[in-house]
């Protein structure tokens, strides 16, 4: 029994790391989309609907998307969902540091 306290411990733990780490990310990408000024219709078509949802009206609704999924994944107990949430987080943040990069090279 204390085998599995100890590994629930450890998981806590390690989504909390990995929490706070999207979290840095996603503080860093809006920074470097303020700083760029990049607008939503410099965004346009840049993602794939199936990527985010098609509802995003300004680039920080792209990571608001992300921080919502992050969320759910703190809460999840579900290991497929989490596993989905998972990569769905990495999918996402991988396009808009691909996106903001782009400009940056612009």
């Amino acid at each position: 029994m204390a085998s599995s306290a100890s590994s629930v411990h450890t998981l806590k733990h390690q989504l909390a790391h990995l929490q706070s780490q999207v979290e840095q990310q996603l503080a860093a990408l809006a920074l470097r989309i303020d700083r760029l000024q990049i607008d939503e219709e410099q965004f346009v078509d840049w993602f794939d609907a199936q990527l985010f949802r098609a509802d995003a009206t300004c680039p920080a609704d792209y990571l608001a998307e992300v921080r919502l999924h992050l969320r759910a994944l703190v809460q999840q107990r579900q290991p497929q969902r989490t596993e989905w949430l998972s990569a769905r987080i990495a999918d996402q943040l991988q396009a808009l540091h691909q996106a903001v990069a782009w400009f940056e090279r612009k």
